[in-house]
């Protein structure tokens, strides 16, 4: 049986973070195997501009913007609650991602219903054997 997760992400840019930094302040609630777990969690490290220029463009980073400038120059944005962070290609220094899972054991239907996507909670609620069908 799946088990519910607050799925956080942080990042780490060399030489201008001196921390790890959230990517989001809301709690993002995902249902997971022990299977998914294992390829969610751990650390990636984008050695290039171009990777880390790629991944961001793919939406996987909450809150991360890949943008030009006015001069057409590439850039990656990240915010952080109200502190913002700029990569440049130019001077650019390695980032690093890290994705975090903390399993969440006791929440209330009403906050699973509302913090979780409907598929999940939908598929959380068949396997428990909970339908909503009347008669």
């Amino acid at each position: 049986m799946k088990k519910v997760y607050d799925f956080e992400q942080f990042f780490f840019i060399e030489g201008q973070t001196k921390e790890f930094h959230s990517t989001s302040i809301w709690r993002h609630l995902r249902l997971l195997s022990d299977d998914d777990v294992v390829n969610f969690e751990g650390r990636w490290q984008f050695p290039t501009f171009q990777e880390l220029w790629e991944y961001v463009e793919t939406g996987s980073i909450w809150n991360a913007e890949a943008q030009k400038t006015l001069f057409g120059k590439r850039q990656v944005h990240f915010k952080s609650g109200i502190d913002g962070y700029t990569v440049r290609e130019k001077n650019y220094k390695p980032v690093t991602l890290w994705h975090h899972l903390t399993h969440e054991p006791s929440l209330t239907m009403k906050t699973l219903m509302e913090e979780m996507r409907a598929d999940d909670f939908c598929e959380y609620l068949r396997e428990r054997g909970i339908s909503f069908e009347g008669k």
